[in-house]
């Protein structure tokens, strides 16, 4: 397995990674057994770069990615997300649509959150999911970015694009403006897709040429799956 340097950071990952939030979350997820036996074979394999998300199916991506992972830590890059505020709301039971918390108050609890679930303190490399220009033009909100690093809680950050929210322009500022470690893009096709189609997206890291491959399931419009926020014309 070949890797490489994600941008001009010191972290090295393998150029096949995992995104381990399809596994755990949607209408076809899979039982903790599974999800560990495979996320077990892929470290054997030599894979090196993990992906989790903080929110889907409350954050079971981080708890079986950090059992996994455990005693090999030195052997891996991980990521994970943050952003999505999926706080219940008795009067809004399925939102219609993305819902953000870019305030350093919401990103520092998501932080401490993720930590405990994950148990691999630092986090390689933390995503603002799928960020709108707001969150990419909040000095408040990278200036906390930054003190994270300082403090060791995060090694670098980054943003992880759409499609839907957070496109185009985001990822563009992001570089040129904020300089994030990594953007994470996802390459699908919406016009390709049938109803009945399950795609596989190509998640690619833009600095480091990473590809993370996953089979992703039909979407259903489930509260705790983030893809269930997105807008049904593109999925």
């Amino acid at each position: 397995m070949r890797h490489r340097r994600i941008g001009s950071t010191e972290l090295v990952a393998s150029e096949v990674g995992l995104a381990v939030w399809p596994l755990i979350a949607g209408p076809e997820a899979r039982p903790d057994e599974d999800v560990a036996d495979l996320l077990g074979s892929a470290l054997d394999l030599g894979i090196g770069y993990f992906a989790a998300t903080d929110t889907d199916d409350d954050g079971r991506a981080e708890r079986l990615l950090g059992a996994a992972v455990g005693a090999r830590r030195d052997e891996v890059t991980v990521a994970t997300s943050f952003g999505y505020d999926t706080t219940p709301r008795l009067w809004e039971p399925t939102p219609s649509a993305p819902r953000h918390d870019w305030s350093p108050q919401f990103a520092g609890r998501a932080l401490d959150a993720s930590l405990r679930r994950l148990r691999l303190e630092p986090i390689d490399l933390w995503l603002l999911h799928h960020p709108g220009m707001d969150a990419i033009e909040s000095d408040e909100l990278f200036e906390f970015l930054e003190a994270q690093v300082e403090k060791g809680k995060i090694r670098h950050y980054g943003v992880a694009l759409g499609p839907g929210p957070g496109w185009g322009d985001e990822g563009a500022a992001a570089i040129q403006e904020r300089q994030v470690a990594a953007v994470e893009r996802t390459i699908e096709d919406p016009a390709t897709e049938t109803s009945d189609a399950t795609p596989t997206p190509a998640i690619v890291l833009v600095f480091a040429g990473i590809v993370l491959m996953a089979a992703l399931p039909p979407i259903h419009r489930v509260h705790v799956y983030h893809r269930s926020y997105h807008r049904s014309d593109w999925l």
